[in-house]
């Protein structure tokens, strides 16, 4: 059960441990890091996620309506 939580950890973007094959021991990569530069990391993670969704949006109800209506009314013209 934890080998494989470990193995998932390590595949991740910023992976926290690795394995050691010659050791045969898992390794914690994130040991130096200062609590500044974790809330660096997750901001900036979490800016992506946010304009990738703003990106990805699909167009509201409201605003298809009005396309749609205007093509429409342009059509009859």
């Amino acid at each position: 059960v934890v080998s494989g939580a470990l193995d998932r950890l390590h595949s991740e973007k910023d992976p926290c441990v690795k394995y050691d094959v010659t050791r045969k021991l898992w390794i914690y990569l994130h040991r130096n890091r200062t609590e500044d530069e974790f809330e660096r990391i997750h901001q900036a993670q979490a800016a992506a996620v946010k304009a990738k969704k703003t990106l990805s949006r699909p167009k509201s109800s409201k605003a298809a309506k009005e396309t749609n209506s205007l093509a429409a009314t342009s059509a009859v013209t």
